[in-house]
């Protein structure tokens, strides 16, 4: 029974070894033979030893069970030490630069490590997001217009283009550089602005909204929507064909509607279903959005409103009413304006 809890062991040592280094590094065929010769080595020894009852070569079976799993815990604390390392490097490489003399006109080129290793892109952009954008942001309170400019730079190199900002310093920094009394800084936030939220049209015209991998939705802050009554950046449904904006719904702000939500936005088979809620107090409204394809543009052709409000609220029963209306418009998305049928 010892031998076959060891033997097990083993192998469980052994799938969470090769597991673990191909998040680091790939794992050649190479190094997968010879972990293949150590298993059946270690394996043949502790079988001759419990059949004879005698250890003859202790040294070596012992590095034979032991070797992988000390190398394992030696090369994590070097890989989370190098981490370290490489980030406090990057860090002082942004600051460098922020302080620098280099030209605010040029966009910055940053060489940043990043501790994400996995697969998806998404998750290396959303890494240096939060592993450098407090960093970055910075020289940003500077006096020095041109050190601000640069943070800017650097603010917009570790931006999470892919699945865009909610959080963190970059939706009140940009809105300040839009307001910066520096031109070449209100200039850098304009360009960006442009960039990221303007619809391509282009790119709109060409897309196949057929095919439900060839788009995805974002949510991000729109800053140029922003009025002075707004407390937080007004946001924006943008539907991203790779990296070019083909479609996007602006979603009403708190003063605009009451305790406004967006619930969730899927796709289906015929397009995709946006639901959202708004309401306080006695009355409440749930309402589903679907969009479909046709001839490769996205329409709403029906929306779904639940009414909920409350008969007699001193009786303490609140949105004991429901009323659903169900209508049928053939909309094009670039004309879909949500607050009207909210």
């Amino acid at each position: 029974m010892r031998l076959l809890f060891r033997i097990l062991a083993g192998f469980i040592s052994a799938y969470v070894f090769v597991l673990f280094s191909s998040m680091f590094w790939r794992v050649s065929g190479f190094w997968m033979i010879t972990l293949g010769v150590w298993l059946v080595s270690w394996i043949t020894l502790e079988v001759i030893t419990s059949w004879r009852k005698k250890n003859s070569l202790p040294r070596l079976l012992t590095h034979l069970r032991y070797a992988p799993v000390a190398t394992f815990i030696f090369f994590l604390a070097v890989v989370i030490a190098y981490d370290q390392v490489m980030t406090l490097r990057s860090k002082r490489i942004i600051r460098q630069y922020v302080i620098s003399s280099a030209s605010p006109e040029k966009t910055a080129s940053l060489e940043l490590h990043s501790s994400y290793r996995g697969w998806c892109g998404n998750g290396y952009t959303a890494a240096i997001y939060d592993d450098y954008a407090d960093t970055a942001a910075e020289g940003f309170e500077s006096s020095d217009p041109a050190v601000r400019a640069r943070s800017l730079r650097a603010s917009l190199e570790v931006y999470d283009g892919l699945n865009g900002v909610h959080d963190g310093p970059f939706p009140q920094l940009i809105e300040r550089a839009r307001n910066d009394p520096d031109p070449l800084v209100r200039k850098i936030a304009a360009e960006f602005h442009a960039d990221r939220f303007v619809v391509n049209e282009n790119a709109a015209r060409t897309f196949d909204c057929r095919k439900s991998d060839n788009y995805k939705f974002v949510v991000a802050a729109n800053p140029g929507r922003k009025k002075r009554s707004d407390p937080m950046i007004p946001e924006d449904v943008n539907i991203l064909a790779g990296p070019d904006v083909v479609a996007k719904i602006e979603l009403p702000t708190g003063s605009e509607v009451k305790n406004f939500l967006l619930d969730s936005i899927e796709q289906d088979d015929a397009g995709f279903v946006m639901k959202v809620n708004w309401g306080g107090g006695v009355y409440h409204y749930e309402v589903e959005f679907n969009f479909r394809c046709k001839a490769n543009k996205f329409y709403l052709y029906r929306v779904k409103k639940v009414s909920l409000s409350t008969t007699n609220p001193d009786s303490g029963n609140f949105l004991d009413k429901s009323e659903t209306k169900v209508t049928k418009p053939n909309l094009p998305i670039e004309k879909f304006v949500m607050t009207r049928y909210l």
